[in-house]
């Protein structure tokens, strides 16, 4: 699990050993998810779409932005249903910018989140039906404690966690070097 102690205009850098791919999270979308963390009991779960852009020539994402929830979405302690426009509309503005959705987020009222049953056949629905220019999907669950990564890749369908990339005296190191927690 990532865990997120303080944000100073910093991004985080996940990675998949399985596809060889590098997430990069900006500090923004981090900071925008961690006001709807379910750290409360009558706190409902939030989300969104991701979006951002895949780096030409590399396997690297850039995640910079993220629609935020809206009252029109369905919303419950265990549940949450993108409903709204507003986050159509978020995508459709960030296309004029050559960013697209390249994923989703929301909250689960844990400490250390994991994707239900429902989040994990929702994913691979996405995955079957949602075919984006690079063939992954990014997934990010926000628990109470940190937040953590999936990718999944549209041809399978599979499903694999990311982990933070390895630091060293807090400057990231080699791309595809990992902490394996």
């Amino acid at each position: 699990m990532i865990v997120v102690i303080e944000y100073r205009n910093e991004l985080i850098k996940v990675q998949s050993k399985r596809y060889k791919t590098v997430i990069n999270i900006s500090d923004k979308v981090i900071s925008n998810m961690a006001m709807y963390v379910q750290n409360r009991s009558f706190i409902n779960e939030s989300g969104g779409v991701l979006l951002g852009y895949k780096v030409k020539e590399q396997n690297v994402i850039i995640i910079d932005d993220l629609s935020l929830p809206d009252k029109e979405d369905e919303s419950s302690m265990i549940k949450f249903v993108r409903k709204s426009i507003s986050h159509i509309l978020k995508i459709n503005k960030s296309s004029l910018n050559n960013s697209f959705c390249i994923g989703n987020w929301h909250t689960h009222p844990v400490s250390n989140p994991t994707p239900s049953l429902i989040d994990l056949s929702t994913w691979k629905k996405e995955l079957s039906e949602c075919k984006s220019s690079f063939g992954f999907q990014v997934y990010i669950i926000c628990g109470i404690d940190g937040f953590k990564v999936w990718l999944g890749e549209e041809n399978t369908e599979n499903i694999a966690e990311c982990f933070e990339c390895e630091k060293s005296e807090g400057i990231y190191i080699d791309k595809f070097k990992c902490i394996e927690r």
